[in-house]
């Protein structure tokens, strides 16, 4: 299987029919206001809805295939994080040609401000190592809050 392309997005729709994918809010940064006074290390994530978006085809459009897909996160500092995103089930089998993988995100772990990178992986069978395929990068910025939201 080889992946066609991985993205971050606020949501996306499927067509039923066609299998053609509308892609909504694509998000490259994430800004947000936090206090002087509250440290770096005191934050430890923020809560945001996205989605990690990508597709799959066979390599060979004439044979099936099957696989699994995931991600981790990759800090600024360059650490991988473990998100606990489940491994994902990938059937390209019988009229199956492409593949639809979504992951949903109701928040974001958070180090510093940065540029943050989802690592797509995949593999073809549950023992294989992984194979990245894709890094997909977002930048998080932190701010202070503006002076006249403080009094």
């Amino acid at each position: 299987m080889e992946l066609a392309w991985s993205i971050l997005c606020g949501s996306a729709a499927i067509d039923k029919d066609s299998g053609n994918v509308s892609l909504h809010n694509i998000v490259g940064q994430i800004s947000f206001f936090a206090p002087d006074d509250i440290d770096d290390n005191e934050v430890k994530g923020i809560s945001v809805n996205f989605t990690l978006f990508s597709q799959l085809w066979r390599t060979n459009i004439e044979e099936e295939e099957t696989g699994y897909i995931s991600a981790d996160i990759e800090l600024p500092t360059g650490e991988l994080q473990d998100v606990s995103i489940p491994d994902m089930k990938v059937d390209l089998t019988g009229e199956h040609k492409r593949f639809n993988a979504r992951f949903n995100f109701q928040g974001f772990p958070f180090v510093g401000s940065g540029i943050y990178r989802f690592v797509v992986k995949v593999r073809s069978q549950p023992d294989e190592e992984w194979s990245e395929v894709a890094r997909v990068p977002i930048e998080i910025i932190r701010s202070p809050l503006p002076k006249n939201e403080l009094a």
